[in-house]
């Protein structure tokens, strides 16, 4: 009997649930043996017993985070597009939309602009990336991917102010509608929702530049 073992921070009963299944799914489909001889189990850790660089989560969660950046390169690009997979695969209107078409799109935009992202960097260790471009006159924060179990909240401040510090343009930023953290997140920094994109992201701007245009 096929056994799958998961050991993680912790996760809300949702996901578990999710995680279950997609792990059966794509493990029987992979190895052709039928979903119901697969036996999965989930470990929650807690942050003490679990870490990063030589420090315990709980460490990185409570603000002590030295956040640096690197320009990422075309070795990133699969890890980029993992990371990018996931946060579809959690927030995206998948039941809506062609799934492969979305990956196939996803993958070509990286592989096209990989240059263009930056690594993020927590204490020495990776824990996401981001794309940011400027025009001639708009810029825009196009994808921000945090790695768990870092803090979405305080890696998007440091993000932001690092894009704002680069340009004084208008700045757009997209987010999924179903990222609640990293929308609260953008709000106290002063952005706004201003359209949603086929239901499934929403673009954000700061309420100052919507107010000077």
């Amino acid at each position: 009997m096929p056994y799958i073992e998961v050991k993680s921070g912790k996760l809300s009963e949702a996901q578990k649930t999710l995680l279950i299944k997609r792990l059966t799914e794509v493990a029987s489909e992979i190895t052709n043996i039928p979903q119901e001889f697969f036996m999965t189990t989930i470990t929650e850790l807690a942050d003490t017993n679990f870490g990063i660089g030589g420090k315990t989560i709980d460490k990185y969660k409570n603000n002590d985070l030295n956040i640096t950046y690197e320009s990422a390169t075309t070795s990133d690009i699969y890890a980029v597009f993992a990371l990018s997979k996931e946060y579809l695969d959690k927030y995206g209107d998948i039941k809506n939309a062609d799934y492969k078409k979305t990956l196939d799109s996803a993958f070509q935009k990286i592989q096209k602009n990989i240059c263009e992202y930056n690594r993020i960097i927590v204490n020495g260790c990776p824990a996401g990336y981001y794309y940011f471009y400027k025009s001639d006159n708009r810029a825009e924060l196009d994808e921000l991917c945090v790695m768990p179990p870092f803090s979405v909240k305080e890696i998007i401040a440091n993000v932001i102010g690092k894009c704002l510090s680069e340009t004084s343009l208008p700045m757009t930023i997209y987010v999924y509608t179903k990222d609640t953290n990293a929308v609260e997140a953008y709000k106290k920094l002063g952005f706004d929702i201003t359209a949603s994109i086929h239901n499934s992201k929403y673009t954000m701007q700061s309420i100052h530049d919507r107010n000077s245009i």
